[in-house]
């Protein structure tokens, strides 16, 4: 039986060669291990409030969007990289708390009655640096590939990926919606994602 790291080089010269398949089994290799120190290092005061498997799902988001370019130049070895992505997506989410709640505090001292997070994101507006998969396709193309390329996914697909990154659901809220589990909800997710990357690539 090859070792884990033998599996883990092997998968990566698959998905090196074009094969899209190999990434989820590439990621979901390190899937536990990256939940432990998500765990580890979130802040204390979002405990309650941020689960750390959404945030290990969402940098191997940032790691499938982000894969092909780190196999051009492989700058660390691949387990580290992807420790570096959860670390980036746990400042991120600190941040995005810390400032939603500064803009709390603002609201209320101007007796402003809108609800936080009220504002509307539309494929037309640039979205928020936190959000991903369109943080990374912005970044790259403009907005205009983003619209071409989510138009072409089956319905359900881009439904799933317009409440995550446009209407800002938490997965629990779009298990909600959909009347779905929470783990076919994620897992879901992670198919329309991946879909929306060969779409990219493609285009």
């Amino acid at each position: 039986m090859p070792s884990d790291s033998t599996e883990t080089e092997r998968l990566l010269n698959r998905v090196g060669e074009g094969e899209v398949d190999a990434i989820g089994p590439l990621l979901a290799r390190s899937r536990a291990r990256l939940r432990g120190l998500a765990a580890a290092r979130l802040d204390r005061q979002l405990v309650a409030r941020v689960d750390p498997s959404d945030i290990v799902q969402e940098a191997l988001v940032d790691a499938s969007m982000k894969l092909l370019d780190y196999l051009r130049e492989r700058p660390i070895p691949f387990v580290p990289w992807l420790r570096g992505l959860v670390l980036e997506r746990l400042c991120a989410e600190r941040r995005r708390h810390l400032e939603a709640g500064k803009r709390s505090v603002v609201r209320e001292s101007r007796r402003i009655g809108a609800r936080a997070g009220s504002e509307s994101t539309s494929l037309d507006q640039p979205v928020a640096r936190t959000a991903t998969p369109s943080r990374v396709a912005l970044a790259a193309e403009e907005s205009e590939r983003l619209r071409a390329a989510l138009g072409r996914l089956a319905a359900a697909d881009r439904q799933i990926l317009e409440m995550r990154y446009f209407e800002r659901l938490a997965f629990p809220e779009i298990a909600a919606r959909l009347n779905l589990g929470l783990s076919a909800v994620k897992m879901r997710h992670l198919r329309a994602v991946e879909r929306l990357q060969v779409v990219v690539d493609r285009s």
